[in-house]
């Protein structure tokens, strides 16, 4: 696996990248970001392109509102040695945050380079996260985890169904999902049919250091202890 440096300098060979030390809850962390990620998402080519016409679209080189209010939350959590799934990871920022904390975390994205700033954010846990490219339309992982997090997932009405099985297939009995919630009408209209599958869907609004946020936590059956001390902080 290529180092720090190596990953670095491939990424400052494509994009101008900034550096910061930033605070999540409890964790403080050096981020590198796209400095002016708009320009990407602006590109004609993807302003265009339905979702299916695209392998994927470069959304991951936005930390949004949503992301954010989930990487605060998820920084306020005791998560030593606990088995977490990152989806859609985008940046790592989250994923960065919960390494910090303490968990193993598998982080997946299906865009190469969100894995490459993802490696690059987690850089000092390294020994903890395992990163896959990973298009949850058609691939199948098959860990379990006691902890599920995604941050604006639900953007794409084709792609609920295949959510809901990532869900039934790989949360542990007893675990929970913690969504970004960025309160569009599609993501809201969506969230509105998960119940219909038999999970229990709530939302958390609080408030951090950058502002309001609000977060969705998603369950089937009893929660255990440990989840249910993650979603009553």
């Amino acid at each position: 696996m290529a180092d720090y440096d190596e990953i670095r300098q491939t990424l400052e060979n494509q994009y101008a990248l900034s550096v910061d030390s930033e605070t999540f809850g409890k964790c403080s962390l050096r981020i590198h970001r796209i400095v002016n990620p708009d320009e990407l998402l602006d590109d004609e080519r993807v302003l265009s392109a339905s979702h299916e016409e695209m392998e994927w679209h470069p959304y991951w080189v936005h930390s949004g509102a949503a992301a954010t209010g989930l990487a605060h939350w998820l920084g306020g959590l005791s998560l030593d040695g606990v088995c977490v799934l990152d989806l859609g990871c985008g940046l790592g920022v989250t994923t960065a945050v919960i390494a910090a904390a303490g968990a193993v975390v598998t982080a997946c994205d299906h865009a190469p380079p969100a894995l490459e700033f993802t490696r690059l954010n987690t850089d000092p846990f390294r020994e903890r996260v395992d990163v896959r490219q990973f298009d949850w339309r058609h691939d199948v992982l098959d860990d379990t985890f006691e902890l599920i997090v995604g941050s604006d997932i639900l953007y794409n009405r084709a792609d609920l169904p295949h959510l809901l099985k990532i869900f039934e297939r790989n949360l542990r009995q007893g675990g929970a999902i913690l969504l970004g919630d960025p309160a569009r009408p599609l993501t809201n209209n969506l969230l509105k049919q998960i119940p219909e599958q038999g999970w229990t869907v709530t939302r958390r609004e609080f408030t951090t250091a950058v502002g309001e946020a609000r977060i969705v936590i998603v369950w089937r059956g009893d929660l255990s202890p440990l989840s249910r001390s993650w979603i009553e902080m």
